[in-house]
């Protein structure tokens, strides 16, 4: 496994790397306060404009916004995003944490307004179940679900399969927005699942290097997340076994 990651990361700054620009106006004076990380900058052809540290990334069939959990100067693009690219779900892949993620669901409903414009973000209903929380929103009238899920730690994988999987089956033909803190290595797996589930077959490596292309060239970030990746068949009703028995499929 070690040396199929080795060859992965040589593939990535030999072949993506050199032939991705990065939006490098990410880090002008209107824009670098934006930015979670300093060492994140998203790839210049799917970025989200007007700015924000997010790409929109097409895998497999599916369509999903990769984004940096929102700072509290972009909540409000944060939602514009969600309200015209007619996301229907959010997902969070971290815990709220001083420098790492900020609360951005509002208690009730909440006024968010930049340049004039204001939409309406309301929470309707909040339903906690072990490790995921899911709240049902309306987002300038349009209903959004949002999944948070607290057990998947930063350069980890998740502890409860049961819970991801949760996710990843309700979300499975939908348009959503994913995030963790940087929105690169959580999000990574997350979307690299999507699209084995929505493209059975597809070759692990391929996808990881075409969401690097899209996104980050750190999308998925460790040898334990390409391993998790890699043992992910794609199939839900058959995934918790074989990934909590560490059985690595097809390799």
């Amino acid at each position: 496994m070690q040396q199929r990651y080795d060859a992965l990361e040589d593939r990535t700054f030999a072949d993506v790397l050199p032939s991705t620009p990065v939006a490098t106006h990410a880090w002008n004076a209107e824009n670098a306060s934006r930015n979670r990380q300093i060492n994140v900058t998203p790839s210049l052809s799917t970025v989200v404009e007007p700015y924000m540290n997010a790409n929109e990334i097409r895998l497999g069939g599916t369509f999903q916004i990769a984004s940096q959990a929102p700072l509290p100067v972009e909540f409000f693009r944060f939602f514009a995003l969600v309200r015209d690219r007619e996301i229907a779900s959010i997902v969070q892949l971290c815990e709220v944490e001083a420098g790492k993620c900020d609360a951005y669901l509002p208690a009730a409903a909440a006024v968010l307004s930049e340049n004039g414009r204001n939409l309406t973000v309301e929470t309707t209903e909040k339903t906690v179940k072990n490790d995921l929380t899911v709240t049902k929103l309306l987002v300038d009238g349009a209903p959004v679900t949002h999944y948070a899920l607290a057990s998947f730690p930063d350069l980890k994988t998740p502890e409860n399969d049961f819970s991801f999987l949760q996710i990843l089956r309700e979300t499975a033909n939908q348009r959503i927005l994913v995030h963790c803190s940087a929105g690169v290595g959580r999000t990574g797996v997350f979307i690299v699942c999507r699209a084995k589930m929505s493209q059975k077959g597809a070759e692990t490596d391929q996808i990881i290097l075409d969401l690097r292309r899209q996104r980050s060239v750190f999308m998925v970030q460790t040898l334990e997340q390409y391993g998790y990746c890699c043992r992910f068949r794609g199939e839900c009703e058959e995934e918790v076994e074989g990934l909590d028995a560490g059985g690595i499929d097809g390799i």
